[in-house]
């Protein structure tokens, strides 16, 4: 189960590593003295917080890391939130990093309630939303 885990967090690392890439790419030429932040919002609290919770938060840690701590001359800076398992906290956490912290990504989010209610808030229109896939345990 360990290796299972380990493959999976792999797996995680390289997916935000092209997030990164991606908002790199396709973000508007202005504005983009300043660092780039994701955040990662997960279940630190509740019943996921031992498949995802912090673990998370350390892989697109050493995802950015990975990449140097920069894309495009951009530091990059993650932010992490406890969605506690309700969507109504998850949809608050972004929109406040969206609204007011200038977080340009949601990543992570492995409850589908919370996926929804993030996906459904008028504040991500014009951010990167990057759900996690729900995954299937023998």
């Amino acid at each position: 189960m360990k290796s299972l885990g380990r493959s999976l967090r792999g797996v995680q690392r390289r997916s935000l590593g092209l997030t990164l890439m991606l908002m790199a790419m396709s973000a508007p030429a202005v504005a983009q003295n300043g660092p780039v932040k994701l955040g990662v919002l997960t279940d630190m609290s509740s019943l996921y917080a031992d498949n995802d919770g912090q673990g998370s938060v350390v892989a697109a840690q050493m995802a950015v890391d990975d990449f140097n701590g920069k894309v495009l001359g951009r530091s990059v800076q993650i932010a992490a939130g406890d969605h506690q398992n309700k969507a109504d906290v998850g949809s608050a956490i972004t929109r406040r990093w969206l609204e007011n912290e200038g977080v340009e990504a949601i990543l992570d989010v492995p409850n589908s309630a919370v996926a929804l209610a993030v996906q459904g808030s008028p504040a991500t229109e014009r951010s990167c939303f990057w759900p996690q896939a729900p995954q299937r345990r023998a």
